[in-house]
């Protein structure tokens, strides 16, 4: 928002010294450039649509991470891309590269507006609650804020997992397998036919340890027995974890996908 000061009897070289030494007062003002970026799970809150900046629907979600030279996120699709900040507040995203799931026409529109939005970037300005990214005419192109949702205390049904052959598959049909992660470092579930728990510990980075599991030793069908040994051994070599909304994914130190769940 545009701040205006009156400066009545003042020359026109005092006006140019007064905009030259104090921002935001004086004869003209300016956006703040740069701060926070890294390090933060970004939810998406606004974005423009020919200029207009529209809510995104009640059942639509968004976000970004930066770190290290990547950005990565979730609409619809899971995405991931290079950008470059400056100090001085300047963003350069993209290009970008995504998952090809479809999705309501709804939400479908606010990806793709979100995916352009993105690459279109050219400055940035982020808090401790807001990070806002503009255009190169200084226009409002994406607002975002701070998400301090957590993955402890809610309760997680695993939708696909990895055999152990960098192949991700769904869970068999009837089948159930779930997770729980406790604020005191303790994770339980159910493996499909029998129970487990195990330690884990995370990072502020997005880095988390699991195991060793131990599991309760009811015996069942042969499908059922193997798809919970699949799934106890990929989630244990979960070394990262992201979380979006509603969806929950694990990857590996090689960054393949471990384990997702949604809530």
């Amino acid at each position: 928002m545009k701040r205006y000061v009156r400066i009545i009897g003042v020359s026109s070289f005092a006006c140019a010294l007064a905009l030259a030494t104090v921002a935001l007062v004086g004869c003209g003002s300016s956006t703040p450039k740069g701060g926070t970026l890294e390090g933060v799970t970004w939810v998406l809150t606004s974005y423009s649509v020919d200029g207009a900046m529209k809510t995104p629907p009640a059942d639509a979600y968004a976000d970004a991470t930066f770190a290290a030279g990547k950005v990565s996120g979730r609409v619809v699709n899971s995405y991931t891309g290079p950008y470059d900040a400056t100090d001085k507040g300047g963003l350069k995203i993209g290009p970008l590269a995504s998952t090809m799931m479809a999705g309501p026409p709804e939400l479908m529109a606010v990806e793709t507006a979100f995916f352009a939005n993105m690459q279109k970037a050219a400055s940035y300005f982020g808090d401790d609650t807001k990070l806002t990214i503009y255009d190169s005419d200084g226009k409002t192109l994406l607002e975002f804020a701070k998400s301090t949702a957590t993955i402890t205390g809610r309760d997680w049904v695993v939708t696909g997992y990895n055999t152990g052959t960098q192949a991700v598959t769904g869970v068999l049909e009837g089948a159930t397998l779930t997770a729980r992660f406790g604020d005191d470092g303790r994770l339980a579930g159910n493996g499909g036919v029998n129970t487990y728990s195990a330690d884990y510990t995370t990072t502020p980075e997005g880095t988390i340890t699991i195991g060793p599991i131990i599991s309760t030793q009811m015996a069942g069908p042969q499908e059922l027995m193997d798809q919970e040994t699949q799934y106890l051994a990929a989630l244990a070599s979960a070394k990262t974890y992201s979380l979006h909304g509603k969806i929950l994914e694990f990857r590996t130190a090689d960054d393949a996908i471990a384990v997702t769940m949604s809530e």
